[in-house]
């Protein structure tokens, strides 16, 4: 299979291939859907190896209501963001 810009694989994002090689196989860089980039090789995105950025997505503690000095969380969006008056 060919990697080209646009290819996803998993919860990667392919941006780019790299100028650099890692036991022979191209290096890509990718965005993950928590917004990281990371630069798994072609070897391990074909064989699932590297499947995100390794961040613990998903895991989002529950804020609404809390404050932070001047703000107040109202509402979650997504897993990285909140809104906050």
């Amino acid at each position: 299979m060919i990697i080209k810009p646009g290819d996803r694989f998993h919860s990667l994002v392919v941006v780019q291939k790299m100028d650099r090689k890692w036991n022979s196989y191209d290096v890509w860089e990718c965005r993950c859907d928590c917004g990281n980039i990371t630069t798994p090789s072609s070897y391990a995105l074909l064989k699932g190896e590297t499947k995100n950025c390794g961040r613990r997505m998903g895991h989002v503690t529950d804020l609404v209501g809390q404050k932070f000095g001047k703000l107040t969380v109202l509402k979650l969006q997504g897993n990285i963001e909140v809104l906050c008056i």
